[in-house]
């Protein structure tokens, strides 16, 4: 469509060769900044950040990556080492041959998303700084006020997740230290399990990495809806002193009207600001894509580790309930239950606020579209709608599934069934 010269069209952001450097705004730095400060410590956010007058400049480091893969290798290599001394010298976890592989499967999912978490850092800066660039351009536009509530909110969120993570780890840790045997020397257990928990931070920032991505998203889709609000104030109260009646003079019983048969029409800022926000929304949408394309292998592998571990995980748990006994054993089986229900809430909750955000959007579109306006003004409304209402957003995990609150029922669905079924094959659960 051609409204004042300009076309109006959404394009698909394409993949470019990674750029070493990008400029962001103070606003735009003070938001990421506690994600990227504190994934860097993790190896899966490689870029530093150096002040330019106004801007920072995120630059893309290769010695950062270095200590990623470095990291992973000796931690990995050091779960490896330990498992294999665990099982042919100390026997602090690998005690039955059931227990073995169980712990072992456990343990390779968290190698495995941890590697992959690793190795993904060159095709995920791409994008990320992508992103990035995306984010700049929107915020030129729609820009986001109040950046230090959002980045408070990040703060949080990373200290609370953390903190809480943290003490369940410990947990762990005093049951196998001091409750099996060990109380005398619990670094013996730790030398063997040391690395494992550590590649479980790596797992937990990829999820925290991942919940940041959505949050920066409804950030911006809040932001335009702001921006959406006000410019249907804006066209409202044109709406209105259009067609007010002003009585000033009486003639013959005959009242003076000010253009009453006029219909109201958009100026042209006002429709180029329509077009901006159209612009913005595309853009949105595109920052969206990218997520999708370069996060969705990595929280595939995720969710299907949170199902895992909430299938084998209350199976240890009800086994103690029909024993007779509630032990510490037991406690941290709970622990653990939460531990990876909240693990789960961390990658369905933010895209469920997320669409919770476009509905509103939505609903402001829709109720800009059905106002009456000049034929000009009103084909530009209707198009900008039938923009928005043909270019939704959704994420998804490599397109097997939407991440959304449906999916918290689909995995109560399926633990149940597996544990029946884990039930019945064992029969009473006697061994």
């Amino acid at each position: 469509m051609l409204h004042n010269g300009l076309k109006i069209h959404f394009k698909p952001t394409t993949l470019w060769k990674l750029r070493q450097e990008i400029m962001l705004s103070e606003a735009h730095f003070g938001i990421i900044q506690p994600l990227v400060y504190t994934s860097r410590i993790a190896g899966l956010c490689p870029v530093t950040f150096t002040k330019i007058g106004n801007y920072y400049q995120v630059k893309y480091s290769k010695s950062l990556v270095l200590y990623s893969f470095a990291i992973v290798f000796i931690f990995g290599a050091g779960t490896i080492w330990g498992v294999h001394s665990d099982t042919t010298v100390d026997n602090y976890r690998m005690r039955k041959s059931k227990t073995m592989f169980i712990a072992m499967c456990d343990m390779a999912v968290v190698i495995v998303i941890a590697l992959y978490g690793i190795i993904s850092i060159p095709f995920r800066m791409k994008k990320f700084i992508r992103l990035l660039d995306i984010w700049s351009e929107i915020d030129s536009i729609t820009p986001v006020k109040n950046y230090k509530k959002y980045r408070r909110n990040s703060t949080r969120f990373l200290l609370f997740t953390n903190l809480g993570f943290t003490v369940l780890l410990l947990s762990d840790i005093s049951y196998y230290c001091f409750l099996q045997g060990l109380a005398e020397n619990p670094l013996m257990y730790l030398k063997n399990y040391l690395s494992y928990y550590l590649l479980y931070y790596i797992l937990l920032f990829q999820e925290i990495y991942y919940w940041h991505l959505i949050f920066y998203t409804h950030v911006r889709i809040a932001s335009l809806n702001k921006n959406l609000i006000s410019e249907k104030q804006n066209i409202k109260s044109l709406f209105k002193r259009l067609f007010v009646v002003e009585k000033k003079t009486f003639n013959n019983n005959k009242v003076n009207d000010r253009n009453v048969d006029e219909t109201p029409k958009l100026g042209k800022s006002a429709a180029n600001r329509m077009i901006e926000l159209l612009k913005v929304y595309g853009k949105i949408k595109d920052s969206v894509e990218i997520i999708n394309s370069s996060a969705s292998n990595g929280v595939l592998l995720l969710i299907l580790s949170c199902l895992l571990h909430l299938v084998v995980t209350p199976y240890f748990l009800l086994l103690e309930i029909f024993k007779g006994k509630f032990s510490f054993f037991g406690t941290l089986q709970v622990l653990w239950v939460l531990g990876h229900i909240g693990r789960l809430l961390i990658l369905v909750e933010p895209c469920q606020n997320c669409l919770d955000e476009y509905k509103i959007t939505s609903s402001l579109i829709s109720e800009m579209a059905l106002l009456e306006f000049d034929k000009e003004t009103k084909k530009l409304l209707k198009h900008f709608a039938s923009q928005f209402f043909y270019a939704e957003i959704s994420f998804h995990a490599c397109g097997f599934f939407a991440i959304n609150r449906n999916l918290l029922t689909s995995v109560c669905g399926a633990v149940t069934t597996y544990l029946v079924i884990l039930f019945q094959f064992n029969g009473n659960g006697g061994n």
